[in-house]
């Protein structure tokens, strides 16, 4: 499988742009739905990403990318984002969000899979 370093992110001021595809839930954390064959993925960790002045981090990686984020965080909530406009002025509306115990919520197009660090 293919995987993408931090080196080929696009980094936007203040907040840290990446990207998501596929899937997982807060409760199981499996991948499910899955097309088979190899995917692209970056592996990111939560506590290395930063965050705008409201704690929040937009997530785009493009189609096709699966997004794995690490983290020792509890989730607090999971969900659908409804109206909201970042501090840089990102519109998420309709984003999938995730919002940890430790005030970062990271915001993606596409689900994004939460697991702990190996």
């Amino acid at each position: 499988m293919a995987s993408r370093e931090l080196d080929d992110l696009i980094i936007g001021s203040p907040i840290t742009t990446v990207g998501s595809e596929t899937v997982g839930t807060p409760g199981d954390r499996a991948l499910e739905g899955r097309e088979s064959g190899p995917a692209e993925q970056l592996h990111l960790v939560l506590e290395d990403l930063l965050p705008d002045s409201e704690g929040v981090v937009v997530l785009f990686a493009g189609e096709g990318v699966l997004v794995r984020l690490a983290t020792h965080t509890s989730l607090l909530e999971t969900g659908i984002s409804e109206s909201f406009v970042t501090a840089a002025g990102i519109d998420v509306t309709g984003h999938h969000f995730y919002s940890f115990e430790n005030g970062i919520t990271v915001y993606s197009e596409s689900d994004v899979l939460i697991s702990e660090p190996a």
